[in-house]
């Protein structure tokens, strides 16, 4: 059965907003004062050379030994991450692979075009081939001037093949043989 008293809903008195709390900020803590950087040691005797060469070299025979304990457990590792990706993972791995070397590619069409040389190359920067080419016009531009090669410095050394224009033939030597006459 329903009750036929209407249920009073008690109504309470509007609630002020709590005034907000700053945060909590740990307390900062005392500057401590630089450390000096270690002083390289410039007097060495052979020994302690000798002694600190030793030192170093089984540092990193340890090292090197750790690396080969750590390779077969490493390549594991990645083996088993690349057999859990799934199939969209690895072909959205590719399609990164792929537009990197095309931007690679683009680079390189570009800087031919406009002759960056390779230690420029990041000039061009990443983008679209537009972007590219228009950093690439930009360099052109700027480097045009400066890349054509000019011509060494005219000499004053005489070649020896060589007549002014103006002067004329030579006149011919003078004969200086026998007569046909005197000949027996």
């Amino acid at each position: 059965m329903t009750d036929p008293t209407p249920a009073i809903i008690p109504t309470a008195a509007p609630v002020e907003p709590a005034p907000p709390v700053p945060p909590v900020t740990p307390a900062p803590e005392p500057a401590k004062p630089a450390a000096e950087p270690p002083k390289l040691k410039t007097d060495w005797t052979a020994e302690e050379a000798a002694a600190e060469i030793a030192r170093l070299r089984d540092e990193a025979k340890s090292w090197r030994l750790k690396l080969r304990e750590v390779e077969p457990i490493v390549e594991a590792h990645n083996a088993a991450e690349e057999a859990a990706k799934t199939e969209v993972q690895r072909a959205t791995d590719r399609a990164a692979a792929v537009e990197k070397e095309k931007n690679a590619l683009i680079r390189e069409v570009v800087a031919a075009r406009y002759g960056v040389p390779d230690e420029d190359l990041d000039f061009l920067g990443s983008g679209t081939r537009e972007e590219m080419e228009a950093k690439g016009e930009r360099y052109a531009a700027r480097f045009a001037a400066t890349s054509i090669p000019t011509p060494p410095p005219p000499s004053n050394r005489p070649v020896e093949s060589l007549r002014p224009g103006a002067s004329p033939t030579p006149p011919a030597p003078v004969d200086t043989s026998y007569p046909a006459a005197w000949k027996p």
